[in-house]
């Protein structure tokens, strides 16, 4: 009887252990409830960019960012200036294919083969998100209308400029980060008017949803569409 008792608690036992071990593999307990993996913000280029940024209503940062130094930060190596600057750098070749040029004058040239969209090429020069951060999230929320927090864009601070606006620079002055940015600003016309008056510019009412068409001369016009910042 006594055995009977002892073989009957032992097959308990292994049930309890067995009933336990399933209930962990299913999740059933706190701590091995799943989470969720947020999804990662890749890079998408300035071209992409262009769609919405490209409105009055955006100021046409994509304009002020395509006619302005960073845009031409890698056509700037094959100048003859940069030529004798990095030959007296000890830069072997051209400076357009130096890692230690292009690091500063490329957004592509700072990532992998599969980070590179399709439309980002070494000789866009320094693209948005070598200052914003990739760009992905934020073009996939702002077209449903849910903001741009959380978007994996990064803020843009002196912290960000002095990363290649430094001594190992060749061509090296005093960065003054106020001068600098004032200097490429592209903000939109009401935080930009927010910032001399102090207070938020009332935004206009529209009629209807703006999104844009490219014309000939590569600028863009506002009609009725998707885009909305």
């Amino acid at each position: 009887m006594k055995r009977i008792t002892a073989v009957t608690v032992g097959l308990l036992v292994v049930c309890l252990g067995l009933a336990y071990c399933w209930a962990q593999s299913e999740g059933d307990t706190p701590d091995k409830a799943t989470k969720k993996e947020e999804p990662k913000a890749e890079y998408i280029g300035a071209a992409s960019c262009k769609m919405c940024h490209n409105t009055t209503k955006m100021g046409k940062q994509y304009k002020v960012w395509s006619e302005g130094p960073h845009a031409k930060a890698f056509a700037a190596l094959a100048s003859e200036e940069a030529l004798a600057l990095a030959k007296k750098a000890g830069v072997k070749g051209s400076p357009q294919e130096a890692a230690q040029c292009l690091k500063c004058h490329s957004t592509a040239a700072g990532l992998t083969k599969a980070e590179i969209p399709k439309k980002m090429k070494l000789e866009n020069g320094v693209e948005c998100e070598t200052c914003h951060g990739p760009g992905s999230l934020h073009k996939k929320m702002m077209a449903k209308k849910k903001g741009a927090e959380g978007t994996g864009l990064v803020a843009t601070t002196e912290k960000t400029c002095v990363g290649c606006h430094n001594e190992e620079s060749p061509t090296y002055k005093k960065f003054e980060y106020a001068k600098a940015t004032a200097a490429i600003a592209h903000l939109k016309p009401a935080k930009a008017g927010a910032e001399k008056t102090g207070s938020e510019a009332k935004p206009k009412e529209t009629s209807g949803k703006e999104t844009t068409t490219e014309k000939g001369n590569g600028d863009t016009e506002e009609k009725s569409g998707s885009c909305s910042h």
